[in-house]
Parts: structure tokens; sequence; C-alpha cells
């Protein structure tokens, strides 16, 4: 039925309309109506029982002068004119295409920048900008307002697929470009402000030695430190106005604030470093779960925290103890004179491989997870299990030995 209406309105007429302004006098008072009125169908003879409530309420009928109307119901509204929505990616890498900034192959590029160097934060799908990304864009559009102007962007898009082409010389071009660009950079060496050594006072007192704290910026954002460094030490979170309601530590009590780390912001305990909890902005069932666990090597209780590859248990006492429990798959490691258990590691970019419990002094490491089974044709004391989407293997892990069975994901053969 959807794909017929689709074909048949792709043959029809467009629909016409008459975009129309009543206006209505009720004792003394003139109210006014503006909407559309549908003249011809067109292919809407089709959708006409399929259009949005939205769409039907531009739609007004069609009256005469004179008219006298009947009042059917009085309804009053107050509105208020509200911002434009913030950018999603789907919106940001559309307005990159409607004004010729980039190509495809950089929107992921671009995407990803923006967050990575901490410029905007992701709130319910849509980008919010950080203060770090506001003072940015300020001291640049201030040095280099001709650079950063959408019409520059797309320029410097067209001239790069002329080069391409082979219609413009690019040592030319860039020629031209860097005897502009290099006098910019020499005013804005001598005329931009220097954030990181600029401070700005406060009302609060340091608790440490009673020194003013001011604000600085360093490389997650603005904080505040106390205006005696480096004789006191003392640093404390900016809070954050947008937040809304203040969260208290589950564990002691204080309150939390927003901190930004290595892999973003997050909330964390304001009694730092007597209370170490934290937990993610977006999402508290991600929160650290304190485990009955103990660390064994100081004895703390360990906690189950969110890292950059997912979950891992760790020691509540870090940073003054580095204890992570490692995940084991009850496989001994098959090296000779090695007592070890076989672990679950993770690279750099979070692959999964395994390796000996006691590395570095054992190095057996396998891509592929090794199984408490000896090979039936070479004795080997372990085999390796291999799974992809459709089947799983298993297989001997000596060169000189062909030994395979294979079976579905489910692992029957």
């Amino acid at each position: 039925n959807l794909i017929w209406k689709r074909f048949v309105a792709s043959q029809m007429k467009s629909a016409e309309f008459e975009i129309t302004e009543y206006e209505i006098k009720s004792d003394g008072v003139i109210f006014l109506a503006r909407g559309s009125v549908l003249l011809f169908d067109g292919y809407l003879k089709i959708y006409r029982n399929q259009l949005r409530d939205e769409d039907e309420s531009r739609l007004i009928p069609n009256l005469k002068v004179g008219e006298v109307l009947d009042l059917e119901k009085l309804q009053v509204e107050q509105k208020f004119t509200q911002p434009p929505s913030r950018y999603t990616e789907a919106s940001l890498i559309r307005t990159l295409e409607e004004k010729g900034i980039g190509r495809p192959s950089t929107y992921a590029t671009i995407v990803s920048t923006i967050q990575n160097r901490d410029y905007v934060i992701k709130e319910e799908g849509k980008f919010k900008p950080t203060p770090t990304g506001e003072l940015v864009v300020d001291l640049l559009m201030q040095s280099f307002s001709d650079i950063f102007d959408y019409k520059y962007t797309a320029k410097m898009e067209e001239e790069l697929d002329k080069i391409e082409r082979g219609e413009m010389d690019w040592t030319e071009q860039l020629r031209k470009f860097y005897e502009n660009f290099s006098k910019l950079l020499e005013v804005a060496k001598r005329e931009m402000k220097d954030v990181k050594r600029e401070v700005e006072y406060t009302d609060k007192i340091c608790e440490k030695c009673g020194g003013r704290m001011v604000i600085k910026w360093g490389k997650f954002g603005r904080f505040l430190a106390c205006e005696n460094y480096p004789q006191c030490k003392n640093t404390m979170e900016i809070e954050d106005e947008d937040s809304g309601e203040t969260e208290i530590c589950p564990q002691c009590g204080r309150k939390l604030v927003i901190k930004s780390g290595r892999y973003g912001r997050f909330y964390a305990c304001s009694g730092y470093p007597e209370c170490k909890y934290t937990k993610p902005i977006n999402g508290s069932k991600k929160e650290m779960k304190i485990l009955e666990e103990k660390c064994p090597e100081c004895g703390s209780l360990l906690v189950e925290r969110i890292g950059r590859y997912g979950k891992f248990i760790a020691c509540s006492n870090y940073p003054e103890c580095n204890y992570v429990k490692k995940e084991v798959i009850n496989v001994k490691c098959p090296l000779d004179g090695c007592d070890g258990e076989i672990v679950i590691r993770r690279g750099k970019r979070g692959r999964i491989f395994y390796g000996c419990s006691n590395y570095p002094r054992c190095n057996f490491i396998s891509w592929d997870k090794p199984i408490n089974r000896k090979c039936p044709k070479c004795g080997s004391p372990y085999l390796l299990e291999k799974r992809t989407k459709k089947v799983v293997k298993i297989y001997c892990p000596n060169d000189n030995c062909d030994f395979e069975e294979i079976g579905d994901k489910n692992g029957e053969k």
C-alpha cells in the first residue's frame, strides 16, 4: 500500500496552496488568523488522511468577506520565542554540506575532533559548547576572522578541487595563502591575549591557607586555584551553572562537582582525595559500584568502574593503590615452568587478546581464546577457539598440526 501510494503520487500534479491572512472583528477587537488555503489537492488526494496534525493545523477554511463566524472554542495561550535547536551530528553535517565546508571524507573527522578537544560535549544527542570551545572561537575570530568566514572556507574547497583537476597551480595558491596568513600570525602572537597567564579573582576563599581563589585555564578548561600558588596548591572545580539540582555523593554526603578528564566530563566528589567517588554525567546506571570483595594488595574494597574500553574492577584506594583485577578464563598458562593463568587483556584500541598473568616474566600471548583441551592429534596441552558471526572454529596452535573442528555459533558441530 505504501509503495503503491508513493508511486501514484509521484505521477500526479503538485498541490496548490494560497497563503492567507484573515482579520476577524469581534466587539471592536481584531483577531488575526494566518494559514494556508488548499486550492488544488494534487498528490495530496492520496495522502489526505495521512497528513500530520501540525500540517492540518496550518490549513484554514476558505472564508468570504463579511461572513459571520460562530465561536466554538476560546483558548488563551502564552508562547515565548524559542532559541534555535542545538546541532546534532546529522544537522551539523547537513549545515557543513549546505555551506560547502569540508567533504564527506572529512565530516567524521570534524565531528570527532570537536569532541576530543573538549570544544563541545554531547547532551541528549545534541552538542553543547564548553567554555573552552567558546574561548577558542572568540580568540580565533578576533585574529583570523577572514579565514574562519564560511565563504572563505567554501572558496578554499573550490580551489582544492581545481588543483585536483589540474586547473590551478598548488604552489602558487599555497604561496598566496601563506603570505597573508603569516602576517595575521605575527599580529596574533603580539596581540592575542594569553589566557593561561591571566587570572580572574573570585569571592571564594581557599580552605587551606585563607587566600583568594582565582579562575585559571588548564588542559581541561577552567578551574579554581589558590592565588598563593606554588606555596599553596589547592584547586577546586568551577560549579556548572547549567547542571541543575546539586547531586550528593552517596559515599560521604558531600556535594558532587563536574570535572573534566582525559575521556571527557564526569561527576566527582568534592571531598577528593579523601573520597574518590566518581560517576559519568549521562547515565547514573553506569556509576561506580562498590563491591564486597577486598583488594589483595592493600585490603581496601574493590569497585566496578567504567573505563575507556568498558567496565573493569579496580581498587577503591586509587591512585595510592593501582590494583586492577584481571579477567581470568580458568585456563593455566601452557608454557613450561609457568604457574600463571590466562587473563583477558585489551590493546590500545580496545581489541581483546589473551596473555599470561605473570607478564612481563611470561610473554605468552594469543589473539584467539585458549581452551582447556589437549589436541587429539599432536598432544598440544591446549587448543584455540576462534569465533566469527556464523561459525566457531577450534584448532591446534601447533603449526605442524592440522587439527580443527568447525561448529555453529552455539558451538554445535
